[in-house]
């Protein structure tokens, strides 16, 4: 897993990515709340999620059919089988919004959780996300789908003096999902691989 503990340089000028599909965001001066500041924010923010219900299939939706294939639970599994994280994403509202939730297996770091509130642009393809930890990250993305629907690339709102990020997820089949996360410094400086792996889909039955 990734430790939020490392230097942003040398974070920024590993050799290779860590093997994770789910990742601490790393640390960087400038883009996290303080302790009070993100205990709130992160209350908040899950309130605002368990408040809104999720819904696998919506009688209505805003959002266009490539995102109905994220909807569902998928795991991160470490060398041997074992389950490091846990995605699931979930529509909400009638389908007026789609709640992305996060979590790492608790280890020597501690919990780690996330969630990302994602609101569809009008022609439903395009969309917002707004991500939140449980350490106070707070990051706007845009989201953009490839013309072939087997990709979503989301990229973080460009503020001064303030890190950069891009995500991107791949389906390889219908099951397998593919999930790359790049980061920048703030202050500038080109995006580079911190972390990638692969999200496998639960189902229930197995």
């Amino acid at each position: 897993m990734l430790d939020d503990r490392v230097p942003v340089p040398a974070a920024a000028a590993a050799a290779a990515p860590r093997r994770a599909a789910v990742v601490r965001i790393p640390a960087a001066a400038g883009d996290r709340l303080g302790r009070a500041g993100a205990a709130l924010v992160w209350g908040a923010a899950r309130a605002m999620a368990t408040s809104l219900g999720s819904a696998a299939a919506p009688a209505s939706s805003r959002f266009a059919p490539p995102w109905d294939a994220l909807v569902g639970r998928w795991i991160d599994r470490g060398e041997g089988g074992a389950i490091r994280g846990i995605v699931t994403f979930a529509y909400a509202l009638d389908g007026q919004m789609l709640v992305r939730r996060g979590a790492l297996v608790p280890q020597e770091q501690g919990l780690h959780a996330d969630l990302m509130l994602i609101t569809p642009a009008p022609d439903g393809r395009g969309a917002d996300g707004l991500y939140h930890d449980s350490e106070g990250h707070v990051i706007a993305y845009a989201a953009t789908w490839t013309d072939d629907g087997r990709g979503l690339d989301l990229v973080s709102e460009a503020l001064a003096g303030a890190p950069s990020y891009r995500l991107a997820w791949r389906f390889d089949d219908p099951d397998t999902l593919r999930v790359a996360f790049d980061f920048a410094a703030a202050g500038g400086g080109a995006l580079a691989r911190h972390a990638e792996g692969v999200l496998r889909r639960a189902h229930p039955e197995r």
